[in-house]
């Protein structure tokens, strides 16, 4: 299972005989789970049972009354992950992740997040996230980047366009625009190094030219 949300479900991820009795479902197994993130589901996020080994990396589980549950022989190895509440593993990270807006279902990950760039890369086999961007693009560190933790990687603002020097005569109407892709985007036009107050978007319209705004 890689590059999933499971979120605001009454259970999460299961292996364990089902409760009839007959049948088992991944029973023995030994399932990966690599980039996912489960939110918000009810009583338990994950259950390891019938001698299962659940091997969770580069993942997320969060928001619910019991994190991991083991039965009947079932065992977890974690690694470069943020299960709450906590559950020992490899280089796991403990902080509570900060999500776009978690209650709106949007847990793509905001740039103050410790899960940014904490993932280890030999885990992925994906090259896409969750909403179909790039994997391990490395915010922090682009020399070396690293995968983040969680269905969603992170994106640092780029520049995509921006508008040209332009000629106009005094008295016309002008517009200058900018394109640019990320998370998070926020807009503040400058003239001559100083905020213009209420130039907040990614276009600026000059009513009324005048020389003053070259």
């Amino acid at each position: 299972l890689e590059g999933n949300l499971i979120a605001n479900n009454r259970g999460g991820f299961r292996t364990i005989t089902r409760p009839t009795g007959g049948t088992t479902w991944n029973s023995e197994s030994e399932p990966q789970i690599i980039n996912c993130t489960f939110a918000n589901n009810e009583n338990v996020g994950l259950v390891a049972g019938d001698s299962s080994i659940v091997r969770v990396t580069n993942s997320i589980i969060v928001g619910s009354s019991h994190s991991i549950e083991m039965q009947r022989g079932g065992r977890l190895e974690a690694a470069y992950s943020t299960i709450l509440p906590q559950i020992a593993g490899e280089a796991m990270v403990e902080d509570i992740p900060r999500f776009f807006d978690e209650a709106l279902g949007d847990f793509r990950l905001l740039a103050t997040s410790a899960q940014i760039d904490a993932g280890q890369n030999e885990f992925v086999t994906e090259t896409k996230d969750l909403q179909g961007n790039d994997r391990i693009l490395g915010s922090v560190d682009q020399e070396d980047p690293k995968v983040d933790i969680g269905a969603y990687e992170y994106r640092l603002p780029q520049l995509i366009t921006q508008s040209g020097n332009i000629t106009i005569c005094v008295g016309e109407t002008f517009l200058l625009e900018v394109e640019a892709g990320g998370e998070q985007l926020a807009y503040q036009w400058e003239k001559d190094g100083i905020p213009i107050n209420t130039a907040l978007s990614p276009t600026l319209e000059v009513v009324m030219a005048n020389p003053e705004d070259a």
